[in-house]
C-alpha cells in the first residue's frame, strides 16, 4: 500500500505477480484541478496536498475510514517506484464518479466525462477505460483529476485503479467485456425466443413475462459493468443513460413477479403482485420526471425492496419444497425454481452491497446472473420434458379409452343388427305379429339409447379435457341414482 503518496513496487515482478490494485494513501488536493505542469521542474513552488486519502478503500475494508465530501473537484497524485522495464504498462480505471481525467508521467492518457467546475465545462460520465503508457526509468507519476456534482454519497463506490503490464490490463478488460457481451447476446436471444413463442403459441402470458425479463437483463448488462452501451452510442446523454439503466433494473423484478403470479399463484398472489408493481411503477415515474441527483437518493431503497421481493419468493418456495413428497416431478420443479430465483437474488444483493461499498467486487453477482441464465433454461427444458411425458401418458390413456369405447359400441350395434335381422326374417316367414313388433321396437330403442349414452360420455370426456364442458343444473332423484 502507498504511504503519503508513494508506492514502492521495485521488488514487484509484473510477469509473475500480476497486476496491482493501487491501494493506500494518495496525495489529495481538494478543490483543485491540477495538471502535470503544476508539478514541473520549472515551477517555483509545487502545490501542497490538503491531505491523504485511500481512493480504493471500501467501508468493508476499513470501517473507520473517513471519506471526503462526495461533491466537488479534486486532484489525486501517486508516485510509484518500479523495476526499469521496456514493456508498455497500463492502468484499468473504474468506478470514478462522476468524471475524471488521468495523466501519466506528464501526458494525458484517458478520461471519462469532463472534470470541471459545475457551471464551467463539467460533464458527468461514469465509464470504465484503460490507459496505456511507456515508462522511461523507474518512476511513474499518476495524476488523477475528478469532479462530481451529481452523485450524493461519499466513498461510494471505492475507486478501482489497477496497474499492470499492457497485456494483463488489456486481458482483464477484454475478458470482462467478452463475458458481459456473451450475457447480453444470450439474454436477447432468449428474449426473442420467448417473444416468438408468445406470438406463435397461443399468446401465453408466461412466455411474454419471460421475454420481458430477459430483455430487461440484456439492457441492464449493456448499461452496467463495462458499460458496453458506450461502445455503440458514445455520445448518449448522462441522464438518459442513468434512467434507462434503472428502468431496466425495475423491469427484471417486475417480470419475475408477474411470471411467478401467472405460473404459481400460491407463491405470489394477485394482490401482492399488484402491490409490488404499483411500488415499482411509482418509482419508475419518479425516475422519469426527476433528475439523477434527485432520484439517486432512492436507489438504495430500490435495491433493498428488490432484494426483499426475492427473499419472499425464496421463502415461499422453500416452504413448499419441504412439504412436497420427495422424488416427485413437482419437487424437482420447485428446486429448479428456487435455484433460478437464488441466482437473480445473488446478482441484485451483490450489486446492492457493492454500491454501498460493503464488498469490493461484483464477481458473485455475475456468477449469480450466469446461474440464472443457465438454470432458467434447464427449468424450461424440464417443464417441456415433464409436459411431453404427460402427453405420452395421455396418448396412451386415449388409446386405451378408444379401445374400451370401441368394445362398448360394438355390443349394442351387434344387438341392433341381430334384432333387424330377426324382424326381417319373421317378416319373410309371415310370422311377424304386432306384439313382436312392439317388443323389438322397445329393445331397439333401449339399445340405441345405450349407444347414445356411450357416445355422449365420450364427447363429455373430450369437452372436459379441452375445458369446454358445460354443466347444467337440475333436480336429481338420489334414490333412483343409487
Amino acid at each position: 500500500s502507498a504511504v503519503h503518496g508513494r508506492l514502492d513496487l521495485s521488488s514487484w515482478d509484473f510477469h509473475q505477480d500480476g497486476t496491482v490494485m493501487l491501494n493506500g494513501e494518495w496525495e489529495c488536493y481538494d478543490g483543485q484541478l491540477l495538471t502535470p505542469e503544476d508539478f514541473g521542474e520549472t515551477v517555483q513552488e509545487t502545490p501542497k496536498p490538503t491531505g491523504y486519502t485511500k481512493l480504493t478503500t471500501s467501508r468493508f475494508a476499513d470501517p473507520e475510514y473517513d471519506a471526503l465530501d462526495p461533491k466537488g473537484i479534486r486532484t489525486y497524485r501517486l508516485l510509484i517506484t518500479i523495476k526499469p522495464s521496456e514493456e508498455p504498462f497500463g492502468l484499468k480505471i473504474d468506478n470514478i464518479r462522476m468524471s475524471n481525467r488521468v495523466y501519466v508521467n506528464g501526458f494525458m492518457k484517458g478520461a471519462s466525462g469532463t472534470p470541471g467546475e459545475k457551471d464551467s465545462g463539467y460533464e458527468p460520465k461514469n465509464v470504465t477505460y484503460n490507459a496505456y503508457f511507456d515508462v522511461t526509468g523507474n518512476e511513474i507519476e499518476i495524476l488523477l483529476q475528478t469532479a462530481n456534482f451529481d452523485f450524493p454519497f461519499s466513498n461510494s463506490n471505492a475507486y478501482a485503479i489497477i496497474l499492470g503490464n499492457q497485456k494483463d490490463i488489456d486481458f482483464q478488460r477484454t475478458g470482462a467485456a467478452a463475458a458481459e457481451l456473451s450475457g447480453v447476446m444470450l439474454c436477447f436471444f432468449f428474449g426473442l425466443y420467448y417473444l416468438y413463442l408468445f406470438f406463435t403459441g397461443g399468446k401465453n402470458r408466461g412466455e411474454l413475462y419471460s421475454s420481458t425479463q430477459f430483455f430487461s437483463l440484456g439492457v441492464l448488462l449493456l448499461f452496467t459493468g463495462q458499460k458496453l452501451i458506450y461502445g455503440l452510442f458514445p455520445d448518449i446523454p448522462f441522464e438518459l443513460f442513468c434512467k434507462i439503466q434503472l428502468l431496466s433494473l425495475i423491469g427484471v423484478p417486475a417480470s419475475t413477479v408477474s411470471y411467478t403470479n401467472f405460473t404459481e399463484k400460491w407463491v405470489v398472489s394477485g394482490f401482492l403482485k399488484r402491490m409490488i408493481l404499483t411500488v415499482l411503477s411509482i418509482y419508475g415515474i419518479f425516475l422519469i420526471v426527476t433528475s439523477y441527483e434527485t432520484f439517486s437518493y432512492l436507489n438504495g431503497f430500490l435495491y433493498a425492496f428488490i432484494c426483499m421481493i426475492y427473499i419472499y419468493i425464496l421463502l415461499k418456495l422453500s416452504i413448499a419444497y419441504r412439504k412436497v413428497t420427495p422424488g416427485t416431478v413437482l419437487r424437482k420443479e420447485i428446486l429448479l425454481y428456487i435455484l433460478c430465483t437464488a441466482g437473480l437474488f445473488l446478482a441484485f444483493l451483490n450489486n446492492f452491497l457493492y454500491n454501498l461499498t460493503l464488498i469490493p467486487t461484483r464477481i458473485v453477482g455475475n456468477v449469480g446472473l450466469c446461474l440464472f441464465i443457465l438454470l432458467s433454461q434447464i427449468f424450461i427444458a424440464f417443464r417441456f420434458a415433464a409436459n411431453y411425458e404427460n402427453m405420452v401418458r395421455m396418448d396412451k390413456l386415449k388409446d386405451e379409452f378408444l379401445i374400451q369405447t370401441s368394445y362398448e359400441l360394438k355390443a349394442p350395434l351387434y344387438s341392433v343388427l341381430n334384432l333387424s335381422g330377426r324382424i326381417f326374417h319373421e317378416h319373410e316367414e309371415g310370422s311377424l305379429s304386432q306384439e313382436s313388433c312392439v317388443e323389438n321396437a322397445v329393445l331397439t330403442k333401449n339399445i340405441v339409447q345405450r349407444l347414445l349414452d356411450i357416445i355422449d360420455t365420450a364427447l363429455d370426456v373430450v369437452l372436459l379435457r379441452n375445458g369446454q364442458l358445460k354443466i347444467r343444473t337440475s333436480p336429481v332423484d338420489m334414490k333412483v341414482c343409487a
